[in-house]
């Protein structure tokens, strides 16, 4: 019998520092206007060592692997705001509260760039049983190191016989 290890080394490291300082900033008739800064930073790593037999391409369909890494960092600052329009003591019937939310968010990627984000919603609490929510937001996704170094994987496996060939 001959055997070979298989498989491969997959390490992702994550340094992350979260930081949010939250505050009312005014008072007005159904209640406090409450907002939250916050200041995130991440690094992220990822290696991908595929072991010598894998490297060689001696094991499977004969496909060589090759050791990836990459690594980026992540800055962000936003700020989220909670407006009370309609709640307490302004609760009028059909609208027992009404409230006005929105969140601004800068990120700078070292690989994705730089880019703002914002998300404003509206929640309507038409009685204690039945609230509506709405929401606009302009997003964005920087990729993950997973999505980047991960090896790229090639297969050489047969179908079978194409069907249109068949004599049935």
């Amino acid at each position: 019998y001959v055997s070979v290890l298989t498989g491969q080394d997959w390490t992702n490291d994550q340094i992350n520092f979260l930081t949010t300082i939250g505050t009312s900033l005014f008072t007005l008739p159904a209640g406090e206007v409450e907002t939250v800064f916050a200041y995130e930073h991440r690094d992220e790593e990822a290696d991908f060592v595929p072991y010598a037999a894998n490297q060689q391409g001696v094991t499977g369909v004969g496909i060589q692997e090759v050791p990836q890494s990459g690594s980026y960092d992540t800055n962000e600052l936003s700020v989220e705001v909670l407006v009370p329009i309609i709640g307490g003591e302004t609760a009028m019937t059909g609208i027992e509260v009404l409230e006005l939310n929105g969140t601004y968010r800068y990120v700078d990627n070292s690989l994705a760039g730089s880019e703002s984000v914002w998300n404003l919603g509206l929640r309507w609490q038409i009685i204690e049983d039945i609230t509506l929510r709405g929401t606009m937001s302009e997003n964005f996704r920087a990729p993950t190191l997973t999505q980047l170094v991960a090896p790229v994987t090639v297969g050489a496996d047969s179908v079978g016989p194409d069907p249109c060939d068949s004599d049935r």
